[in-house]
């Protein structure tokens, strides 16, 4: 199946209100395609990005939209699409689940503050991308077009951490579903790919102080959201047929050239230079405190 003919094309994507997300909704506007952004909130730079955007562009030409999504509501997530349809008149032909969240012991598993019966972390990081894919494969069956699905997973996915335990599991899950996905586009024509990226320096990242204290700024690297976005261009377009319905693609490095197809049997792990978090464990001491308190202790 070949990959994705951009221009006049239309694309939704989750999260998209800043980092990465919006890094590649700028890509593929840039390659003629019409693009709504589902996410809670757009930063206010991204709002002037776009009104810029939009304002230069001819009234015939390609639009980025935003359309408030709350990614864990699936009526939210459903509307999203319904969206897409009025203000475009079709289908959307890329759908990125990229809406993610991340988690310090302060939230998720060892802070054990979510209520009914949820996981944030897991609604949105692991729920959010199976639901949306659920959605977009019925539309465009209904719609009877060919499409692309684009998740945004981790190199996380490829290992385990008592720190972050749940955002673990959630990558490990996506990870399993696209490549449950792969046999989609035999069906019906829709490809399904992952993005595995390494450390970014996102706003998910760096606005958060105690991440930020867990990187070492002389050692540790970190890609600029706009390296994810051509990793992820290069998944959706997938122009010299290299990367198959189901590729994880571990992207670490700027260059394409040392991006990875992780392997389903035996992958040595992450590779390349964006994958250390050097003082992640002194997220440790937050769960011994955790634990203390767990026991009856007073901090």
């Amino acid at each position: 199946m070949p990959g994705a003919t951009l221009p006049n094309a239309t694309a939704l994507i989750t999260g998209g209100g800043s980092g990465i997300n919006f890094a590649f909704a700028r890509v593929l506007h840039e390659r003629g395609c019409n693009v709504l952004i589902a996410d809670l909130r757009l930063r206010p730079d991204s709002k002037a990005i776009i009104d810029t955007i939009n304002a230069a562009t001819s009234a015939n030409g390609p639009r980025i939209v935003f359309h408030q999504t709350d990614v864990t509501n699936w009526t939210d997530l459903e509307n999203a699409f319904d969206r897409v349809e009025t203000e475009f008149g079709t289908t959307a032909d890329v759908v990125c689940a990229g809406a993610g969240i991340y988690e310090p012991p302060a939230l998720g598993f060892w802070a054990d503050v979510d209520t009914d019966s949820h996981y944030k972390i897991l609604d949105v990081n692991l729920l959010h991308p199976i639901k949306t894919t659920r959605i977009a494969v019925r539309r465009l069956q209904r719609a009877q077009k060919p499409g692309h699905i684009l998740h945004i997973a981790s190199v996380a996915a490829q290992t385990a951490s008592l720190v972050t335990p749940l955002y673990q599991a959630s990558k490990h899950g996506v990870v399993s579903f696209v490549r449950g996905m792969e046999g989609l586009q035999g069906l019906c024509g829709i490809r399904v790919v992952c993005v595995a990226p390494g450390s970014v320096a996102t706003p998910l990242l760096m606005e958060e102080p105690q991440i930020q204290s867990w990187f070492d700024k002389g050692k540790d690297i970190l890609l600029d959201p706009a390296v994810l976005a051509k990793a992820m261009l290069a998944l959706v377009e997938d122009v010299d047929d290299k990367y198959p319905a189901g590729t994880i693609l571990e992207v670490t490095e700027n260059e394409e050239e040392m991006w990875r197809r992780v392997p389903l049997y035996d992958n040595p792990g992450p590779q390349g230079r964006a994958i250390s978090v050097s003082n992640k464990d002194d997220g440790v001491k937050q769960i011994r405190e955790i634990l203390f308190k767990d026991a009856g202790g007073v901090v």
